[in-house]
């Protein structure tokens, strides 16, 4: 028989050892494998929000019946965090026109451009730099559309326009058409922190691909808000991309900032098919063109 009883337990130095080990996994967990979790978790938050905000500007213009969309709100470096629904506002018709003598002022009678909006706050006027005043028969030398201008100092019943003819004449009907509009009421959409849509990196690879862009260009932008880059993704009362003449998918880059823009693990991409509308998230694709499954629209893997 043997002199030492059959161990039943661990020791204590063992337990000890088993402990320490597994702290030093939990510790490295904690460093590594947690806070990677939650960076892809925030980047997949920030993909359901951008194509969450599309598919409902994409409901209202088919319930509507009108125009409706998402602005992107840039920095100079093509970085979004923000989003803002916007919408087309109805046309302003009239059927008589006066170009003034010697100045780039068009005169609208009966067109109420201020609205409700206090005198010098164009933000809210219901004509807007930005906006078109179209001609059914242009006078001659003449265009036919004509942008009104950025100018702030808008005489009240007219409007400034680029490359108007200096002399006195009669013109109309015509029609005003107004870029879209910040949807009253609606709250700015964040993203979620840290995450960015990186319109300059598609563009890097092809402008082909990227958003939509109205109104001028500016850099830095000035005070104005209506001399500001706007980009602009607006769905048509059929569930099309407004504007948008071709096939050619629009791809939006999202990742997190504070990480690799091109790391596949905090990085995905939202294709909008212009035709349908459809509006869909993928992954990275390897090898030479990181676009390639956004742009097929299938081989995404997720």
């Amino acid at each position: 028989m043997s002199r030492f009883p059959a161990r039943t337990a661990f020791t204590l130095v063992e337990l000890l050892v088993v402990i320490s080990i597994l702290t030093v996994l939990l510790a490295l967990t904690a460093i590594y494998v947690v806070p990677a979790f939650q960076d892809n978790k925030n980047m997949i938050r920030g993909v359901d929000r951008v194509s969450t905000v599309l598919l409902i500007a994409k409901q209202r213009a088919l319930r509507d019946q009108r125009p409706v969309g998402v602005r992107f709100e840039v920095d100079t470096n093509g970085i979004c965090r923000s989003l803002r629904y916007v919408e087309q506002p109805d046309l302003l018709t009239g059927q008589r026109a006066m170009l003034t003598q010697g100045s780039t002022t068009i005169m609208l009678p009966g067109v109420d451009i201020q609205g409700s909006a206090p005198q010098g706050d164009l933000e809210n006027y219901n004509v807007q730099p930005g906006d078109w005043i179209r001609f059914l028969t242009p006078p001659p030398n003449t265009s036919q559309n004509m942008e009104l201008s950025s100018t702030p100092a808008w005489p009240v019943g007219g409007v400034s326009v680029f490359n108007a003819p200096g002399t006195t004449r009669e013109v109309g009907p015509f029609s005003i058409i107004r870029q879209t509009r910040p949807v009253p009421g609606e709250d700015v959409v964040e993203l979620p922190q840290n995450v960015v849509v990186n319109l300059q990196a598609v563009s890097n690879i092809n402008s082909e691909y990227g958003v939509p862009q109205r109104f001028r260009h500016f850099n830095p932008p000035p005070a104005n808000p209506y001399q500001r880059y706007f980009y602009e993704i607006v769905f048509s009362p059929s569930g099309g991309v407004f504007n948008r003449y071709s096939a050619t998918p629009i791809v939006l880059w999202v990742h997190d900032a504070t990480k690799n823009a091109t790391d596949p693990a905090t990085a995905r991409l939202i294709g909008i098919y212009p035709r349908t509308g459809l509006v869909g998230a993928h992954e990275l694709a390897p090898g030479a063109n990181p676009l390639a499954f956004a742009l097929d629209g299938k081989s995404s893997g997720l």
